[in-house]
Parts: C-alpha cells; structure tokens; sequence
C-alpha cells in the first residue's frame, strides 16, 4: 500500500532523503513466523503465565478484536476469549533484529536504530543505484520478506527529516509505505491530528488546548515565546514540528570508532522518569563499559552521556578527567553529573554511555586505598569472567524485586505491592 505524496516527483536537489522503518506487530510477528499454527490467530506476547504482567505486543489480528498493548491479561481476554498468550522469547526477538540490521546495512551506512523493531536510514546517496525511491522501500519490504518470512511485515516513512519519515511510519502502520515529498509537506501536516504526532500525549494536547489550539496549522501560526513560556524547551520543538522541521542528524550514539571510544546504550522496554531509576540504568551501562575497558587494557579521559527522550528529542554532553579511569563507579558518577545538569523531566526512551580518548595503558595508583580498589577490581573481573556476567555485581543492581522479599522495611513494599 502507497500513500502520501506522489512517488513520481523529482525530490528536490541537495534535499536528504531518509527512511523510518518499523516493524508490524513485531514480537507476535516473530512467534506467527516460528509457529505457523498461529498465523491467523489473536496472539499476544506477555511473560510467564501466571505473573503480574501485561502484553508488550499483539497480533493484527488480536489488534481488530480491541486488544492493546500494556493491557493487563485478564482484560484482554474478556475482550477477545480465544487470545492465545505466548511467553516472550528476547533470544529469537534479538536475532531477528540482527537480520534486520544487517539487510539495512546493506544499503546504507547511515543508520540510526531507534529500538529492537525500528530503525532511521539516511538514503540520500543510495536511492538511485536501487532505481528511486519507491524501488528501494520496495527492495527494503522484499528482503525483509526473503530473509524473515511472510509473517514480518513493515511500514515505511519516507521523508527530508527523522521527524517527518517517523511519522509517515506511523500514519500507514499496516505494512505500507507513506511519503512526505518536501513540496507536500504544509499540505499533508495541516490534515494530521494533533495527537498523531510522537511526543504530544494527552496531557500536552490538553494543555495546547487550553491555549485554543487543536490543530497543527493552529500551533505553525501559535508565537513561539508563548509556546516557550508554557512548556519550556519542548515549547520550540512543539513550532518545530508544526512546519515539518527537525534539525537532527541521522547518527547512532552507537557509532563510533572502537579504537576511539567505548560505550553502551540500552533502549528501555518502558520510558523512566524517576532520579533512582535513571540512576541504576547508568550504574549498570556504566560498569559494562568498565569491564570493556579493562579486557582491552584501557582507561579514558572523557565521559560522555546521552539521553533520548519519548518524543525522540535527544541530549549528549561529555566531561574531561584528571586521569585516565576504568572504574565503573567513577564513570558513572561523571555519566550521573552530566544526565543531572542537562535532563528535563520528561520521559526516556534511551540511555547511552561511553568513555574516549583512550589510552593503552593504566598506571598503578601511589595510593593504597585506589591500589586496594583496582586488586578488588581485578578478582570481580575474574571471578564474572568465569562464572558469567553480573555473577557477582553492586547490590544497588540488584532486582529491586528480590530486595523487597528478602529485606524489611526502607519503604519499598507498598511501592511495588
């Protein structure tokens, strides 16, 4: 299925040309293509059974009977008796995305992968070996099927922008190919609704009708110091949007150059907004770095980190050391600095940190409480690399889960009860 602007049309010169592919329904695809009795059916992939969970994804098929995701089970069921639950399977969720990545690098270089079923490709200088635009989503959509099966489908957003190819994703989500041609873009942008756009949930839509705006020709024309005043940073992006706008390049903050810099990023199943939760998963990146750093016998001057929030804005600010550092702790504690300074309270999506300007060697503190530190260090890294990652780990690592049935009190039980 095509919609949107006329394929047809020369793309004006010098103008980028960028994919936004995702995936249909991608874990209920995934176990539709490994289990051919349940093409067809209403599926839904959850946890275990029997745990307090909710669905993280359902079929198309469940989809038409009502079923969303974050649904509780039980209510699911009542909406659609015959569901069929399937346990989730990371492993074979995570191959595929592999497969997925490599069928992209094929045609380009330029990749930004925004989650395990979705990805951004700049396509600007690759669209014409393929025979235009048109022939290379098709060429996307045939070897996906080729390599995958028939059961993995995708929607692609074609536009100048992330902003606009995201969002042509979103408005053909039923394996269709939607186009933003940069001459159409006023045109099409004034029929969207305002809560069609990612970023603006329902209570930013509340709050911009409040101000009598409910349209996105109403929030093109709205001043922009009002908008400011009202949402602060998000304000300027709210006018951004509105004309179709967005500055941000196509780059992975996971592209880099290992001989440069060593980092990890994590794309949350759920976005975080609290300090304690955002604390954990930096400590935890943190520390993977560190272990990296250590197996190369490295350590490195600069700590960067970076934030990608629900509306895939994003920040990446870095710090220069003293010294040289391959402790997990002492990067995350500049990683933490860093996220502390820049971050706005709005939800997150992905975080990622890495450390540069590396250097081949580490020269042993003059300090016996820091020579104490790196010795304790060492048998952590030996005793993991025998017996398996996180086999031993900070306690503040811990599942938070596990702390609340072997411990008392700290105020946790009602929290998570």
């Amino acid at each position: 299925m095509f919609r949107g602007s006329d394929i047809t049309r020369a793309w004006p010169q010098d103008t980028p040309i960028l994919f936004h592919v995702d995936m249909n329904s991608f874990f209920a695809s995934c176990e539709q293509q490994a289990n051919p009795f349940l093409r067809g059916k209403p599926i839904a992939v959850a946890g275990q059974p029997g745990s307090r969970t909710v669905i993280a994804t359902a079929s198309r098929e469940a989809k038409a009977r009502g079923v969303k995701t974050a649904m509780r089970l039980g209510e699911a069921k009542k909406i659609c008796p015959e569901l069929i639950f399937v346990p989730n399977d990371p492993k074979k969720y995570l191959w595929i995305h592999q497969q997925m990545m490599q069928i992209f690098a094929l045609l380009t270089d330029q990749m930004e992968v925004w989650s395990i079923d979705e990805a951004c490709l700049d396509v600007t200088k690759y669209v014409q070996r393929y025979g235009g635009i048109f022939a290379t989503a098709e060429w996307i959509r045939m070897q996906l099927r080729k390599r995958l099966g028939s059961s993995l489908t995708c929607s692609i957003g074609i536009g100048p922008n992330k902003l606009l190819a995201k969002l042509g994703s979103d408005l053909d989500p039923g394996d269709g190919i939607f186009v933003f041609h940069p001459q159409d873009i006023p045109q099409i942008m004034a029929k969207i609704p305002l809560n069609k756009i990612c970023g603006i949930g329902p209570r930013t839509e509340a709050k911009l009708r409040e101000m009598r705006i409910n349209s996105i020709p109403e929030l093109a024309v709205a001043p922009v110091d009002q908008l400011v005043a009202r949402f602060g940073k998000i304000g300027f992006w709210l006018h951004e949007i509105a004309h179709g706008r967005d500055s941000s390049d196509v780059q992975s903050v996971l592209d880099v150059n290992p001989n440069q810099s060593m980092g990890h990023s994590v794309t949350l199943p759920h976005d975080i907004t609290h300090a304690e939760d955002i604390r954990r998963v930096l400590l935890k990146l943190s520390e993977k770095t560190a272990r990296r750093l250590r197996a190369a016998h490295s350590c490195g001057r600069v700590v960067s980190a970076g934030i990608r929030y629900h509306n895939f804005t994003h920040f990446h600010a870095q710090c220069t050391l003293n010294h040289p550092t391959d402790d997990g702790y002492q990067i995350f504690q500049h990683a933490w600095e860093i996220v502390r300074r820049h971050h706005h309270p709005h939800p997150i999506r992905l975080l990622h940190v890495s450390v540069s300007d590396l250097h081949a060697f580490h020269q042993p503190s003059l300090f016996p409480r820091d020579r104490k530190i790196e010795q304790f260090t060492q048998t952590l890294d030996t005793i993991n690399n025998r017996f398996g990652h996180w086999t031993i780990q900070r306690a503040t690592l811990l599942p938070v889960r596990n702390i609340v049935r072997e411990g008392s009190g700290y105020g946790l039980m009602k929290k998570f009860n």
